[in-house]
């Protein structure tokens, strides 16, 4: 007899565990599903973040395209050089976003280098919605201060805080453009650029010795591909020497971008960011700005007499620069196509910027095609951090931009934290207190920062990133990870990647999307419902009922009645009843992997509990009962 009942209960237990797998399994199944929505809903954040991004970053390919296309329709009728300074510059200042009423500015500076050594532009300053405008007259600095040509410019630097006159001198060790012979003027030589040392049409011609037969080489019709450029190199001023050079002077501007000191007509910002008319004036001193340089200046051509007082209006400081031996040039002069420089931090404002450059040529009397100069724009791509916090700060979702290669510095995070940072130059990379910033003892120097220096704020980004390093990269599959490895009940985060790139133009970043894989709501009851306090009080309610009639019922064991009811299934009975009045707590409260477990096997087993007495109950009554009746009819 005590074998049958043990083994009804095995079986009562067996089946209440299948129940509890199937409801397991049923859980996994709403977790998978749950975890596929939420790659739906990454998918459709990236997407969304890809559009802005490629909107951004295609529109300063398509602004010098533009430009290029005017420039080789003869919309510059000197092909940029001085004589176009006007029309260059309201161009390029339309291109800024900017106008007569108020500054809308897109975070471009386009400006341009031409291979004269000309420089015309808009750069950011210290005032974040007013570009300043550089210019630099074409001509070769190294030059003599007494004897050359070039000497007209010796005394046109000003002090940036005093605005006193300086001469235009290099220093030892200053860079400066020679062509490598007396009268300054650069040869044409095909270009060392990647295309043409790598083009087998061109290669035999440069391994030529003889002068004639490499010109003959080159100008035949398999050639005509080739690109030239000034033959020219970047020599350094000796310590015995006295050089001079052409200055690059930063302007302030009008309202119509055009240089500008008249008092009242001068753009400036208040330190509340509102742009208005003010004076333009040295940094500190706060001497009015008045420069009114006379001489035969490049920009004078247009003039009848070749002489203006124009050039340098509005320039409060002056610097030695050379657009032909500064990166952004000299990359674009190699590779002879549009490219995009590697993010870099600009000093002012201080952000994450990058640099589109295009490469400019122009045909020769001979027919051949020479390169002339480089177009370029600067841009701040705090755009790009912006539009991820408004959007996505406080979501539930993070996001984050960065470069597709080591060390993966960051472009923009969802989370609002800056992109870019101050760490301390003894080597300790510990970031610096604001004191230790403002103050001027070199502790401080600027960093970008990289997908690991979320370790310890919002570390779950650089958890997702380690976990695709774990798979290859391979951004068609989806990583999970727990918030904490060491806590397998902490929140488990999906985390999606795609690639934007421009592949042409040295661009390549990742999107990373990440965010927690939602549980279902239907399965907790929280304090702010109001369900929550009726299911505390009948759980307790019905267990003190059930305790309750359990203890009265084991005191009377002893009685008859008692023990007619049978003392220890009925027991069993009250107590498994008790007990799951209790199991109704576990709906109670946030949804953690522990929990959810509980609530599937507690209700199982106890369940069991509770039936398992009375089903074994009616079979004892069946076997009793039925075996009188089948006996009683065999006597039959």
């Amino acid at each position: 007899m005590m074998m049958r009942q043990l083994l009804s209960t095995i079986i009562l237990v067996a089946l209440s565990l299948v129940q509890a797998e199937q409801q397991q399994q049923q859980q996994q199944d709403e977790v998978e599903q749950s975890s596929g929505q939420q790659q739906q809903q990454n998918n459709q954040v990236q997407g969304r973040v890809y559009e802005n991004i490629d909107n951004f970053m295609s529109h300063p390919v398509t602004t010098l395209q533009i430009f290029a296309d005017f420039l080789s329709l003869g919309g510059f009728p000197n092909n940029l050089g001085a004589e176009d300074q006007d029309l260059a510059i309201k161009y390029l200042y339309s291109i800024t976003g900017s106008n007569e009423e108020e500054v809308d500015d897109n975070g471009m500076r386009p400006f341009y280098g031409l291979e004269n050594g000309l420089l015309l532009g808009y750069w950011h300053s210290d005032l974040n919605k007013v570009p300043v405008l550089v210019y630099r007259e074409p001509g070769n600095s190294g030059y003599d201060p007494v004897t050359s040509p070039l000497s007209i410019y010796a005394d046109t630097c000003v002090h940036a805080e005093t605005g006193e006159e300086q001469r235009c001198q290099l220093e030892t060790g200053d860079p400066y453009i020679s062509c490598g012979n007396d009268d300054d003027k650069c040869s044409l030589v095909p270009c060392d650029s990647l295309d043409n040392l790598t083009d087998p049409t061109t290669h035999d011609c440069s391994q030529l010795t003889d002068t004639e037969e490499q010109n003959d080489c080159i100008n035949s019709s398999n050639n005509s591909n080739i690109i030239w450029c000034q033959n020219y190199t970047i020599e350094y001023t000796t310590s015995d020497e006295t050089l001079g050079y052409v200055p690059m002077t930063l302007s302030c501007i009008n309202d119509q971008g055009d240089f500008s000191q008249t008092p009242g007509q001068v753009l400036i910002e208040t330190p509340e960011g509102i742009v208005e008319n003010g004076t333009c004036t040295y940094d500190e001193s706060g001497v009015m700005v008045n420069r009114t340089l006379t001489g035969p200046f490049a920009s004078c051509a247009n003039e009848p007499d070749g002489i203006c007082n124009t050039t340098f209006v509005g320039g409060y400081d002056s610097r030695q620069y050379d657009p032909r031996w500064r990166e952004w040039y000299t990359e674009s002069r190699k590779y002879q196509r549009p490219l995009f420089s590697d993010p870099y931090v600009f000093i002012t404002p201080l952000n994450i910027g990058i640099t589109y450059t295009y490469p400019i040529h122009q045909s020769d009397d001979q027919g051949r095609t020479v390169f002339a100069g480089v177009l370029a724009v600067d841009m701040v791509l705090d755009d790009i951090g912006n539009f991820l916090t408004e959007e996505y700060n406080n979501t539930g979702y993070y996001v984050a931009v960065y470069e597709d290669r080591e060390p993966y510095f960051m472009i923009g995070v969802s989370t609002g934290r800056s992109v870019v940072g101050y760490v301390r130059t003894d080597g300790s990379n510990q970031s610096c207190s604001q004191e230790q910033i403002d103050s001027e003892d070199g502790l401080c120097m600027v960093v970008q920062q990289t997908i690991y220096n979320f370790t310890q704020e919002y570390h779950i980004l650089t958890k997702v990133h380690e976990a695709f390093e774990d798979i290859g990269n391979d951004f068609e599959q989806i990583v999970a990870v727990h918030e904490d490895d060491e806590d397998l009940d902490s929140t488990v985060v999906l985390g999606t990647a795609l690639v934007y790139e421009q592949p042409d133009a040295n661009l390549k970043w990742r999107i990373v999307v990440v965010a927690p894989i939602g549980k279902n709501p239907d399965a907790s009851v929280t304090k702010d419902d109001g369900l929550f306090f009726v299911i505390l009080v009948f759980s307790i309610l019905g267990f003190s009922v059930c305790f309750g009639l359990f203890v009265a019922f084991f005191r009377r064991r002893k009685e008859q009645a008692v023990q007619f009811a049978d003392v220890q299934f009925t027991s069993a009975f009250i107590l498994g009843n008790a007990l799951l009045n209790l199991s109704t707590l576990t709906f109670l409260g946030p949804n953690t992997d522990q929990l959810c477990l509980l609530r599937m096997w507690s209700s199982s087993l106890l369940f069991s509990m509770s039936l398992s007495p009375l089903f074994v109950k009616a079979f004892r009554i069946w076997k009793l009962l039925g075996t009188s009746v089948n006996m009683a009819k065999k006597t039959d």
